[in-house]
């Protein structure tokens, strides 16, 4: 009887001791496995990487090594081939985004004009934009196209431009250049980016129409504009874009040696 005694008094000295331990750490007894079976799972922080761009790097060596003159003429020469990068960047986007559409949706079925007294079956119902309208990511990779070669068009305009339609005077970085090799550089610089732009109208043309005809009654015409043309073009034309800015700004460099 006194070595049961014995033992139960241990056992309540034992469990005091454990109690007072939870007390002064604010826990109750069993809270620690609650407490993390409840614990909210927060996750790491992402790495914050940022994309730089070439119109970036272009403005960052003008910066750095003082190039063009003090009026903005060469900064908008840049600009505008920012532009086109940008839009080559929305227009991959918007064919990937493009064949994601075809791979998930049965192709659209064909409309007939002769009935329209009935109404179509769900499953056939054209989208949003009736069936006179391009699908979303065509219309997106039209936009962009388009606006790509507005903006390699606009490269050429702010570096050499009639300064009033009609004139025969002339505006842009090119014309502000005092006569001397730098403005030779130039000049041949933009004949070679001019070579590369014949075909742009033609090609921003049938993007035009690629985007707002009817796929069903026009797909002849989009035949001629398919993906692969149109980011074929808009990578070539973007690589004419970077060797006239590099020419262009090492022109600028060497005339400051």
């Amino acid at each position: 009887m006194t070595a049961v005694l014995i033992v139960l008094g241990i056992a309540v000295v034992v469990l005091l001791a454990v109690t007072l331990h939870l007390a002064r750490r604010g826990l109750p007894a069993g809270s620690d496995e609650k407490a993390q079976a409840w614990a909210p799972v927060v996750p790491p922080p992402k790495a914050n990487v940022a994309v730089v761009t070439l119109y970036e790097l272009w403005m960052n060596r003008v910066e750095q090594e003082k190039l063009g003159a003090d009026d903005g003429l060469l900064p908008e020469v840049l600009y505008a081939a920012g532009g086109v990068e940008r839009e080559l960047r929305d227009l991959r986007k918007a064919l990937d985004d493009e064949q994601q559409l075809a791979a998930q949706e049965p192709p659209r079925p064909t409309v007939l004009l002769q009935d329209r007294s009935a109404p179509a079956p769900a499953a056939q119902r054209q989208p949003i934009g009736g069936p006179y309208a391009a699908a979303r990511p065509v219309r997106e990779a039209s936009y962009s196209f388009v606006n790509l070669v507005s903006w390699a068009r606009s490269m050429v305009d702010r570096t050499d431009r009639p300064s009033k339609p009609g004139s025969s005077g002339r505006a842009g970085l090119l014309p502000s250049l005092p006569p001397g090799e730098l403005r030779d550089r130039v000049a041949a610089s933009l004949q070679h980016f001019r070579t590369a732009l014949r075909e742009s109208r033609s090609r921003s043309g049938a993007a035009f129409d690629a985007g707002a005809a009817n796929p069903v009654l026009a797909a002849e015409e989009q035949q001629v504009t398919t993906d692969r043309d149109l980011l074929a073009y808009g990578t070539e034309l973007m690589t004419a874009v970077e060797l006239f800015v590099n020419q262009v700004l090492d022109a600028f460099a060497a005339d400051r040696a």
